[in-house]
Parts: structure tokens; C-alpha cells; sequence
């Protein structure tokens, strides 16, 4: 989450290259990280622990279509996407998350 304010700030002020790499690099990066090691895999697929990115698609792949899709809109509405799956999937399962940290994140975004 830390990374989409980030990433949205820079966005905002013009640093597009910092802003994607925040957010289409080191949040996408998390978030898969997170699907991965919280949430079962829909088949018997092994996942690669090292590398978020392997396999994913293959035990993910409703998830995964839904990010492909959004890593093409504008990073606002990536962020967006973002935080949707944190909040369909994973805010129950990662105890550092809480609905209110998603509306935290929501709300800091819609100021920038």
C-alpha cells in the first residue's frame, strides 16, 4: 500500500517513469508476494517461493487476468484494481490489513 501512495504522488507530479516503476514494479511485486504466500492456489500448482511472478497465473488465474488487464489503464486506475483484489481477497487473511488501512490508502490517493 505503501507503494501505491508512493507511486500515485509521483504520478501526480509528473515523475511517470518513478510512478510505474512504483507502482507496476515494487507493488505489483507485493501484492503477487502476497496472493502467493496467503491465499490457497485454485489447483495443485507449486508455486515458486523466490519468485512471486512464476506460476501465478497458472494457480491465480482469475486474479491474475484481472491485474493483465489493469497493467494497461492509467496508474490511477491500476491502483484502483489494486486495491479491489487486496480488499476481495487478502484483507482477511494478512493481519497487517485492515479495511480501514484500504480506506486510509483510498483516501490519500483521491487527494492527489
Amino acid at each position: 500500500m505503501v507503494q501505491l501512495i508512493v507511486g500515485l504522488g509521483r504520478d501526480a507530479r509528473g515523475e511517470s517513469l518513478s510512478a510505474h516503476e512504483r507502482i507496476r514494479g515494487q507493488a505489483l511485486t507485493h501484492l503477487l508476494s502476497l496472493v502467493r504466500d496467503f491465499m490457497p492456489a485454485e489447483n495443485d500448482t507449486p508455486l515458486d517461493n523466490l519468485d512471486p511472478y512464476r506460476r501465478i497465473e497458472v494457480a491465480h488465474p482469475e486474479i491474475c487476468r484481472r491485474l493483465d488487464t489493469a497493467l494497461t489503464a492509467p496508474l490511477p486506475e491500476l491502483a484502483e484494481t489494486m486495491l479491489l483484489l487486496l480488499e476481495e481477497h487478502l484483507v482477511d487473511r494478512v493481519p497487517a490489513f485492515s479495511a480501514e488501512s484500504l480506506a486510509a490508502v483510498r483516501a490519500v490517493a483521491t487527494r492527489l
